[in-house]
């Protein structure tokens, strides 16, 4: 089994709601996003994208920083900054983790060694894991020594299309005269990631970075977060069982959490609003939404009262006669007056 990563930055602009979540039903299961960019600068778009994330519902969310030389160890220290500055709820996230972004820029020739110091000492502050993203192909088997999940970046020539179509397979190895990409091992391994291109069509955005990982969801949230439970498997196996058993099998862990939201704007706001979708007719919620906004006519009593003395004296029950219409009237407004009509 294959899933798909979305790594995204300022360069995708502000991502609507309704992108995330249509990427998550296209079958993203995790999304990074770029918190720092070279020597330090906080990326823009990073505080709002990342809750864009959050509330699509995906559980695996990682942010990014672009490693720099002069940074040091202040490099970390800043990340994390960021990140309570602009994702606060980070901290209590599950789903976290962290990404230590490597490459060689044409203004500061970044060494392995930079990049591997700061993931440890991001994962060490922290106490969240941390991927490292290195090329094969910039690095080579200069990240032997690094000891965490590794991403490598080799790009497909496919035409630029939706990111599955794109996704040269799970045993795309292609050679690059010297050597050999894509998921061929450097460094002493085979990489856990893999980016293949930067030019899919994620969630209706195209120009999309998009990375795959070989292997199942709750393998991948094991790996990203290290998370695991002694009552039977990772957090994510024992939430896929829960919806599972419902019997509704296509349905995600964001499903149900967008369904809880969902309601939850429902229940607190007036009547009609507050709802991404019309409840389907006929449903629990549509009888009651209609039941709600219905428009009702006030009763007129005094017809009503004279209707009903008018049909008493017709039937002459009791022997009521025509002289005996005032006064039923005015018994039946009486009584309508005790019931707050």
């Amino acid at each position: 089994m294959t899933e798909f990563i979305w790594d995204a930055s300022s360069y995708d602009g502000l991502i609507p709601l309704s992108a995330a979540q249509q990427a998550r039903a296209e079958g993203i299961v995790a999304v990074t996003h770029r918190l720092t960019r070279q020597f330090g600068g906080l990326d823009a778009y990073a505080g709002a994208n990342l809750a864009t994330f959050r509330s699509a519902g995906f559980t695996l969310i990682g942010a990014y920083a672009v490693t720099y030389t002069s940074g040091g160890t202040t490099q970390d220290d800043l990340t994390v900054h960021y990140a309570d500055q602009v994702a606060p709820w980070w901290r209590d996230f599950a789903g976290w983790f962290w990404q230590a972004d490597l490459e060689r820029w044409p203004t500061d020739n970044v060494q392995a060694s930079v990049g591997i110091e700061e993931a440890r000492e991001l994962r060490a502050g922290t106490g969240r894991t941390v991927v490292l993203y290195g090329s094969h192909g910039q690095y080579g088997n200069d990240l032997a020594s690094w000891d965490g999940p590794l991403w490598n970046a080799d790009y497909t020539s496919h035409a630029a299309a939706g990111f599955r179509a794109m996704y040269p397979g799970d045993n795309w190895r292609p050679s690059h005269g010297g050597w050999a990409g894509g998921w061929s091992a450097y460094s002493g391994r085979e990489p856990d990631l893999l980016q293949y291109t930067s030019s899919a069509t994620i969630g209706g955005l195209t120009t999309c970075d998009a990375s795959a990982y070989r292997g199942t969801s709750a393998q991948l949230f094991a790996l990203l977060t290290g998370s695991t439970s002694s009552t039977g498997g990772t957090d994510m196996e024992q939430l896929d069982r829960l919806i599972k058993n419902t019997g509704m099998s296509t349905r995600v862990i964001g499903d149900v959490l967008a369904d809880l939201e969902n309601l939850r704007n429902y229940l607190v706001s007036p009547p009609g609003t507050g709802l991404t979708e019309p409840p389907p007719p006929g449903s629990v919620i549509d009888l009651i939404l209609k039941g709600a906004t219905a428009t009702t006519t006030p009763i007129d009593t005094a017809a009503l009262a004279a209707d009903i003395a008018s049909a008493l004296v017709a039937s002459n029950a009791n022997g009521l006669t025509a002289a005996d219409h005032a006064a039923i009237v005015a018994d039946i407004q009486s009584v309508f007056a005790k019931a707050g009509h």
